[in-house]
């Protein structure tokens, strides 16, 4: 359930597309990642710089990743591990070029969008702390 709004950012986008796709009038990929990216200027306060930012790795993480996809299907693949590993390869990007875009406080933010970062609960002041007892995740090496 975690990874499932991940594709809020792509899932999401591949779901609202679908639910278009049965409609007279079908949006864009554009028009989607801008939904998604006016959201999360909402949601994040981003600054029209980090709003930039967002839709230009929303925009090439989801057409890189239908880019995989069609090359899966292309070749005749049903295999769902794949299209996993594609999903998870492109998830994981996203995330790590959110992590340059954003600030700590933005970022834990989008995590908790896309249905990740649970470790996490709003204090009173505003601000994303760890819940008590909660381990932050350790830092991947590089």
């Amino acid at each position: 359930m975690k990874r499932i709004f991940f594709a809020a950012v792509l899932l999401s986008i591949l779901g609202t597309v679908s639910a278009f796709a049965q409609e007279k009038e079908q949006k864009t990929t554009e028009q989607v990642v801008a939904e998604q990216v006016e959201k999360l200027e909402k949601e994040l306060n981003l600054s029209p710089e980090q709003a930039f930012w967002v839709d230009s790795i929303l925009s090439f993480n989801y057409a890189s990743t239908m880019e995989e996809y069609d090359r899966l299907n292309e070749s005749g693949m049903r295999n769902a591990e794949s299209y996993k590993a594609v999903h998870d390869k492109w998830e994981k990007r996203t995330e790590e070029a959110m992590k340059k875009a954003l600030t700590e406080q933005q970022y834990i933010g989008f995590l908790r969008y896309v249905g990740k970062g649970k470790e996490y609960k709003k204090a009173k002041d505003g601000t994303w702390v760890l819940k008590k007892g909660a381990k932050k995740e350790p830092e991947e090496k590089k």
